[in-house]
């Protein structure tokens, strides 16, 4: 095995890494450097990791997209589907707050959230399927 190489890398080497996260949004350098990582998208591109994987090629450098620190003003909506045994609603993006220990605010920006009609109809939704 190649020395640095996780060892699922070694495992599978046509699989293609994509990083995002909070982690990913904050040092998008640093993760592109790591060895067997393809993408590193941040909060506004990571939604979109089918499109950013059509017709990609594995690399030695990682591609990065977006990352800019400039927060995100959009909230996309997300819920649990399918055969759970607990189901989550997000309800809130992002903080308004500043702990110093925290990196929330800087990687995702103030905090939004849909109206609450729009919460109301998913909250419905869940219920429905379970």
């Amino acid at each position: 095995m190649q020395a640095g190489y996780p060892k699922f890398i070694h495992q599978s080497p046509d699989a293609f890494i994509v990083v995002v996260g909070c982690y990913a949004q904050l040092r998008p350098q640093e993760i592109s450097s790591i060895p067997g990582v393809d993408l590193v998208l941040g909060i506004n591109e990571k939604f979109d990791v089918a499109r950013y994987l059509a017709g990609i090629e594995k690399k030695k450098k990682a591609e990065i997209h977006s990352c800019d620190l400039s927060g995100s003003d959009s909230f996309v909506s997300s819920y649990s589907v399918g055969d759970r045994t607990r189901s989550f609603l997000k309800i809130q993006d992002g903080c308004d707050y500043g702990c110093s220990y925290c990196t929330v605010p800087l990687a995702r920006g103030a905090s939004r959230n849909p109206a609450i009609e729009i919460l109301s109809s998913e909250a419905l939704q869940l219920l429905t399927r379970c």
